[in-house]
């Protein structure tokens, strides 16, 4: 049973579409599914605000099931709910559904979803559209209706990166952007956001993964930055190398597959799998910061480019969190060309 999981019951309807808690996903319900005896039932009962958040679950249990779920539409109140009931137990139930003619479909707009409607009782199937996108562990946003990044989003982004632009730039004194440090600090915040939300698949959406994150990001920094100082890592290039391959390696087989592993270390592992470019970025900015005659000015920029990392990770709405490893490789590379011509300048 899940009785109410979904967050936006405690909150104004849909105030955040940003809810990558992975519970419902297709590999969550096939996972779900997978635990079910052969009389067993889900139910899953949902505050359903919007037309398209019915018709996204109805499909979640359908594609898991492979056949339309039972669906009740409670009365009057969100808190009567709406409950989805599929598995194998359900399929022998004969239920009656409430007034429905066969002329209609879902598309034609003659039966609405009607948040606190008084009509209560079992909704026919054809009621429902599956023209929907279904959440997936790539793209686990529930409250999304489809692939983008909402404008209130991209405005509060852009304020924010603008203000910060200007604090930064007025407390550090830059006078030229160094674009080297500018990409790493893009590709670092990035990296490290992307783990925060993958790992809510290992840990669920807590302070948990924040902790496992942040405790590892600190650990492998300082371990690259003490490697740099005993003089124990090889050549700059070599590194980029084992960094691209990290995420390219990432990207071909992602840590979901860890899922299934029953071990105390799993979660350590697929955090430091994820961490583990930070490491390697971590060599490359300690070797390039000895070099730089103006730290002030390449730890700026290294901020400067943190906080688009930071807005760039939140284009995983629209293109979905794999997308971020091209995007980490992208940068990286970025960075790789802006230190090679810096060295080519300076010889």
């Amino acid at each position: 049973m899940l009785g109410y999981v979904d967050s936006h019951a405690l909150f104004s309807a849909m105030s955040s579409v940003r809810l990558d808690n992975f519970l419902y996903t297709a590999e969550a319900f096939r996972e779900l599914r997978s635990h079910l005896t052969e009389d067993g039932v889900l139910a899953v009962t949902f505050t359903v605000h919007e037309r398209w958040i019915a018709d996204r679950l109805h499909a979640l249990m359908a594609h898991a099931f492979g056949e339309p779920p039972i669906v009740f539409q409670g009365a009057k109140s969100s808190s009567s709910g709406t409950v989805f009931l599929g598995g194998p137990g359900a399929r022998e139930w004969r239920v009656r559904y409430i007034d429905f003619h066969p002329g209609q479909s879902a598309a034609d707009g003659t039966h609405t979803w009607v948040y606190g409607t008084a009509t209560e009782g079992y909704l026919d199937p054809r009621v429902f559209s599956d023209s929907v996108r279904t959440p997936a562990d790539d793209w686990p946003y529930l409250y999304l209706r489809a692939p983008t990044i909402p404008m209130n989003y991209l405005v509060c982004m852009l304020a924010l990166l603008a203000l910060a632009t200007a604090t930064v730039t007025a407390t550090t004194g830059i006078r030229r952007i160094r674009w080297g440090f500018f990409y790493l600090g893009a590709a670092f915040l990035l990296v490290e956001t992307k783990a925060m939300t993958e790992l809510a698949i290992f840990l669920g959406s807590t302070w948990t993964v924040n902790y496992f994150v942040i405790a590892t990001v600190l650990v492998l920094i300082l371990g690259g930055t003490a490697l740099v100082h005993l003089g124990w890592t090889p050549p700059t290039a070599a590194v980029y190398s084992v960094l691209g391959v990290i995420l390219v390696g990432t990207y071909v087989a992602p840590v979901h597959a860890l899922l299934g592993w029953d071990s105390a270390l799993r979660d350590w592992i697929a955090v430091g799998l994820l961490c583990l470019p930070l490491l390697a970025a971590s060599i490359v900015f300690a070797r390039q910061l000895r070099t730089e005659p103006e730290a002030s000015a390449a730890l700026g920029s290294n901020l400067l480019g943190a906080l688009v990392g930071g807005v760039v990770e939140y284009s995983s709405m629209a293109f979905g969190l794999r997308s971020l490893y091209l995007v980490a490789l992208f940068l990286y590379a970025l960075s790789w060309l802006a230190f090679a011509g810096r060295q080519r300048m300076a010889a």
